[in-house]
């Protein structure tokens, strides 16, 4: 199964592609609106959001990685 990882507001869902480039989808909850595709260059195994969902953090083959933007 794909990770994902709900903002903690709930407006936002990260969800990771399974694939072994990587890549994590940023979609908006009330929409379904992809709203981000964020290219990571290893498959992502973990997501998880900073409590004010500016940060979105990524684990899998490589190093952890963090993303930052507007929440």
């Amino acid at each position: 199964s794909n990770p994902m990882a709900v903002s903690p507001d709930g407006t936002r869902l990260a969800v990771a592609r399974g694939t072994p480039t990587g890549e994590i989808i940023i979609f908006d909850t009330a929409t379904g609106e992809e709203l981000l595709p964020v290219p990571v260059p290893w498959e992502a195994w973990a997501l998880a959001f900073s409590p004010d969902a500016r940060v979105l953090a990524s684990a899998g083959l490589g190093p952890i990685a963090l993303f930052s933007g507007p929440p």
